[in-house]
């Protein structure tokens, strides 16, 4: 895996680490020397825990995972949903048949020890039993807890999750200690190992737990001040749920001591916002993370996907293997029965049309300059600096291999695309076709949407290909893609295992539809997206997708009549909901759009 181990390579000297400090209590050092070396399959569970605790969450990474590994992430998924359930017995039965045996290494045995604790909340054993039996879970991969000060320590999520938990119920156990441990987590918040999101998760958690200590001591303005960090981190990563928690904290404390004025007002606009977005789906903002720490995102089931991009590639199982291994490797793959040897696989996935590594980060991995400057071309691209994107292309195009499908696809057709101001329409139609072929057949993907596998630039190089359709009126074929995408989209590849990616893609395609005059069902479509948004707590895409339905709203309207009263109204409420998340999310340009839009009522 050259780009992971490169990446937490070059983590673990930034922060002056080990990678056996960083694996302390997660699993025996062998193992982590094993899968450096693709000696065997790396545990995305265990590689999640170690970036966790170098700071880093929020990943775009594509992983592709064993078999095994996913079957066991749909165990520890269906046991957690059982318990949040309340449907114990069952819960408890498949706890007992999980690693049935103790062979699997610490965070499988964690895992257990913590469901049983779920069962015991929810069964409501005492105070005492719940803070004995959390700190087993704690201990299990953090054996200094409790030795050393929270903030000497290296911390995953779902650590920090136990942590807090077992925080909680040391408050009926004893107090004073619990509200120590509470102030200790904000202490190791200040870490430079700890990232924005892992704040943005917890904050509002440990706020909570703390608000009554500092309401008797009458710090209102400290639990302000806390109010505010907690908003600055949870708008930075999009947990609007969370804020709506911070902000009545807020909203309350500054009642109190008669603080008023515009930033009362503002606060009292966007916590109204979050809660009615809630409301109007009839989704309950009761949220703990703690049935959800175990979730995995943008994974990918190593068979599924080689199934799937030979369907794409019209490739046999035979024509796969030449010079690689046995096709009944392949056979047995796809049948879930097996996952090859990681060296074996890693060259499947390149013969596939893929980067080739079990990790991907859209393009084939040089080193880190090169990954720190493409992280570099993407923020000028999001920020809508096109000058300086198109400059640092140049400077990547010379760093990368440009004869390799993955970056031509990505420099060739999505970054150019992005920064060319004067497209000709018609040639990008052209180009964009040529680079897609080079791994993707459209027609065939057109005929079996569902059955397939795209990468992430892959599907974006399609989004940007239907755009050009629409622009040069070959609106037929266009819808026609789209329409693939569409059901591309709702194959498990996405709707399961790639959320975020899966509102984005999915938002982009229904615009390219509303573009090519195709309204028929276009409003539910949208509805529905927004529906999802708001149950999986993606909100912060409502900006985007709120302004793109009022569109619709009206057109559909429009060509036949005037809006009346109440579905003007209605519009005006979306784009007013448009507006407020873009406006908290720092998505100006979205802000500029939803104004303009209420400007023309």
């Amino acid at each position: 895996m050259p780009f992971i181990n490169e990446y937490i390579d070059y983590q673990l000297e930034k922060f002056g680490l080990t990678i056996q400090q960083l694996s302390s209590g997660l699993s025996y050092q062998n193992i982590v020397y094993k899968i450096k070396n693709c000696d065997i399959a790396p545990s995305k569970m265990l590689i999640d825990n170690m970036l966790h605790r170098l700071g880093i969450e929020q990943i775009s990474f594509e992983w592709y995972i064993p078999q095994a590994d996913y079957d066991l992430y749909v165990h520890r998924k269906n046991i957690l949903a059982l318990i949040k359930e309340e449907k114990l017995t069952k819960a408890t039965k498949m706890i007992l048949e999980y690693d049935k045996e103790d062979k699997l290494a610490n965070l499988q045995q964690q895992f257990k020890l913590y469901a049983k604790t779920l069962v015991a909340e929810k069964r409501n054993e005492p105070p005492q039993t719940l803070v004995d039996m959390y700190k087993d879970v704690i201990l299990k991969t953090v054996p200094d807890f409790e030795q050393v000060p929270l903030k000497d320590l290296l911390l995953s999520q779902a650590e920090i999750c136990f942590i807090l938990e077992y925080a909680y119920h040391m408050k009926s156990v004893d107090y004073d200690r619990a509200i120590e441990i509470y102030f200790e987590v904000l202490k190791f918040f200040t870490n430079k190992t700890v990232g924005v999101e892992t704040k943005a998760i917890f904050y509002p958690k440990i706020l909570f737990n703390i608000y009554d200590y500092l309401l008797d001591k009458q710090k209102e303005v400290t639990i302000i001040a806390l109010c505010d960090k907690g908003i600055e981190y949870t708008r930075q990563m999009y947990k609007l749920l969370e804020l709506s928690w911070l902000l009545e904290i807020k909203i309350r404390m500054m009642r109190q001591i008669n603080r008023s004025g515009d930033e009362f007002e503002q606060v009292q606009r966007w916590h109204t916002t979050i809660v009615d977005i809630y409301a109007s789906q009839n989704v309950s903002p009761d949220y703990d993370i703690k049935y959800e720490i175990y979730n995995f995102s943008n994974y990918y089931v190593i068979g599924d996907v080689i199934k799937k991009r030979r369907a794409l590639l019209g490739m046999s199982q035979v024509k796969l293997a030449e010079d690689i291994c046995d096709a009944k490797t392949i056979y047995r793959a796809e049948k879930g029965k097996s996952t090859p040897h990681p060296k074996i696989t890693m060259e499947l996935l390149k013969k596939l049309g893929l980067t080739g590594d079990l990790c991907s980060e859209g393009i084939p991995f040089v080193n880190m300059e090169v990954y720190e400057l493409c992280k570099k071309i993407s923020r000028s691209v999001s920020t809508g600096a096109h000058d300086k994107a198109g400059a640092l292309t140049e400077k990547l195009k010379e760093k990368i291999d440009m004869t390799n499908p993955s970056n031509i696809q990505i420099v060739e057709a999505y970054l150019i695309f992005k920064t060319d101001k004067h497209k000709d329409y018609d040639k990008w139609v052209e180009h964009l076709e040529n680079v897609l072929s080079l791994t993707v057949d459209i027609e065939q993907f057109c005929t079996i949407p569902t059955e397939v596998y795209l990468t992430e630039v892959e599907t974006y190089v399609l989004l940007l290909l239907i755009n050009m359709l629409e622009r040069t009126k070959q609106v037929e074929r266009s819808i026609q893609i789209t329409d693939a995408i569409y059901a591309h989209l709702h194959s498990k590849n996405f709707v399961e295992c790639s959320v975020p990616k899966y509102i984005s893609l999915c938002g982009s395609s229904i615009w390219t539809l509303y573009a090519c005059g195709e309204l028929s069902g276009l409003k539910k479509k949208m509805t529905d997206l927004i529906a999802f948004c708001v149950k999986s707590h993606n909100i912060w895409a409502l900006c985007e997708n709120n302004a793109i339905l009022a569109k619709i709203y009206k057109k559909e309207i429009e060509t036949t009549r005037q809006m009346n009263t109440d579905e003007r109204d209605y519009y005006i409420y979306l784009l007013q909901t448009s507006y407020t998340i873009a406006e908290i999310a720092y998505a100006s340009h979205r802000v500029d759009i939803a104004k303009r839009m209420l400007d023309e009522i």
